[in-house]
C-alpha cells in the first residue's frame, strides 16, 4: 500500500480563472500521484485577494491556515510525508509550524520551492530565518534547475538533500505541440511584419517597460508588430504607456490568453521575447518552447540554466541589447529556428509529468 501525504500547496483554481505556476503543478502532482495510489490530503494555501502583496494585510488569514493545518498534521500522525511548496513573502512564515510539527511526528518534509523572490527575501533577516529553517528541518529539496541546486549547496545546505526536477508541461500541451511546425526562413520582412510575442502577467517584475522601449527602439528601424498577452496589477501603466509614447501600430496589448489556445496563437509569431527580471523557473518560457519558435530572453541565471545555448539573452534592463538581438534574430532567422528545434527536443523528453514523478519517487526512496 502507497503511503499517505500531507501536501501544502495551491488546489483553489481563482474565480477569474487566471492561475500561476504553483496551482499548475501544485494539482497535477497531486492527480499523478493519486493515479499511481497515493493518498493524499490537500491543505490549500490559495489567496484570497491575489492582488494583495502586503504581508501584514494577509496575518489573519495566516493564522486561521495554521490552527487548520497543524490540526491536519494532528489527525495524520500516520502519514509519511508533508510535501510543502514554498512561494515568496510571508510563505516562509506561513509554512514554519507545519514543517515543524510534521518533524515532531516523525514525517519525511520534502520542500518545493517555487519562487525567485527567495533571493531577495534572504537579504531580509526576518524572512531569511524562516527560510533557513525550513530548508534545514527538511528531508528533501526539490529544485526547479541547477541554478537553484548550486544556490542552495552555497547556504550550506546539505548536497545530500537537494534534487534537480525541472518544471513540467501538461500532457496535452505535449499532445498539441506535437501537430505545431517549426517556422521556415523568414525573408519576407518588406511585404508582411515580423511578427514578435511576449506571454506573461503584466507586472513591472516581468520587465514589460522593456518592450515599451523595443517597439519605440525599432519603430522606424524594422517593420514590426508585437503582441502582448497576460494581464497583472501594471496592465493599466502598460497600456497608457502604449499610447503616451504613440506605438499603437508596433506595439498591441492583447488581454489574457486561454491556456487551450496558446500553444497555437503563440506558433503564429515568429519570436517570443521574455523579459523578466526575477523568476524561479519560468514557466511562461516551457510555453514559448513548446509553441516551437524561437526565443530572446534576458540574461538571469535562472532562465539560462534553463535554456543554456539555445536561447539569445540579452543583459537585463538594457534595451539597447534587447534591440541588437532582434535585429540578430531577424539577420539569422534560421539559425534561430535551429536552436529552438534542438531545445524543444530537450524538453519534450524531460519536462512531463511522468519524468517529474520518476525522478520524485527516486529522490525520496519510493
Amino acid at each position: 500500500m502507497k503511503p499517505k501525504i500531507l501536501f501544502i500547496g495551491s488546489f483553489i483554481l481563482p474565480k477569474n480563472g487566471h492561475y500561476g505556476g504553483v496551482y499548475f503543478a501544485s494539482t497535477t502532482l497531486r492527480d499523478g500521484l493519486k493515479k499511481e495510489g497515493y493518498e493524499i490530503v490537500e491543505m490549500d494555501t490559495t489567496l484570497k485577494d491575489m492582488s494583495e502583496t502586503r504581508v501584514y494585510k494577509r496575518i489573519p488569514d495566516i493564522l486561521i491556515r495554521q490552527i487548520k493545518f497543524i490540526y491536519k498534521i494532528i489527525r495524520n500522525p500516520r502519514s509519511k510525508y508533508l510535501f510543502v511548496f514554498l512561494s515568496g513573502g510571508g510563505s516562509y512564515i506561513d509554512k514554519f509550524l507545519p514543517i515543524l510539527f510534521a518533524k515532531l511526528l516523525f514525517m519525511k518534509v520534502v520542500l518545493f520551492p517555487r519562487s525567485g523572490h527567495l533571493i531577495r527575501d534572504m537579504g531580509k533577516l526576518g524572512f531569511k530565518c524562516f527560510i533557513l529553517a525550513g530548508l534545514r528541518m527538511s528531508d528533501k529539496i526539490i529544485c526547479q534547475s541547477e541554478f537553484w541546486k548550486e544556490y542552495f549547496y552555497q547556504q550550506k545546505v546539505n548536497e545530500n538533500k537537494l534534487s534537480v526536477i525541472e518544471n513540467w508541461v501538461a500532457d496535452h500541451m505535449i499532445q498539441t505541440s506535437t501537430h505545431l511546425n517549426f517556422h521556415s526562413s523568414y525573408t519576407d520582412i518588406n511585404q508582411h511584419p515580423f511578427k514578435i510575442v511576449f506571454v506573461s502577467r503584466i507586472e513591472k517584475a516581468k520587465g514589460v517597460d522593456d518592450i515599451i522601449e523595443l517597439a519605440k527602439n525599432l519603430k522606424n528601424k524594422l517593420n514590426i508588430s508585437i503582441d502582448v498577452y497576460g494581464s497583472g496589477g501594471y496592465e493599466r501603466t502598460f497600456k497608457n504607456k502604449i499610447r503616451q509614447n504613440d506605438i499603437e501600430k508596433e506595439l498591441s496589448f492583447k488581454g489574457w490568453l486561454k491556456k487551450e489556445e496558446m500553444l497555437q496563437t503563440i506558433n503564429s509569431y515568429n519570436l517570443a521575447i521574455f523579459t523578466s527580471v526575477t523568476e524561479g523557473y519560468p514557466n511562461a518560457l516551457l510555453d514559448y518552447i513548446f509553441s516551437k519558435i524561437p526565443v530572446i530572453s534576458t540574461n538571469l541565471p535562472m532562465v539560462t540554466a534553463v535554456g543554456k545555448h539555445n536561447i539569445l539573452y540579452y543583459e537585463v534592463n538594457n534595451t539597447a541589447d534587447l534591440e541588437l538581438k532582434t535585429l540578430f534574430a531577424v539577420s539569422n532567422y534560421n539559425l534561430m529556428v535551429q536552436k529552438a528545434e534542438i531545445l524543444y527536443q530537450e524538453k519534450k523528453d524531460n519536462n512531463n509529468l511522468a519524468t517529474a514523478l520518476s525522478k520524485l519517487k527516486a529522490s525520496i526512496g519510493e
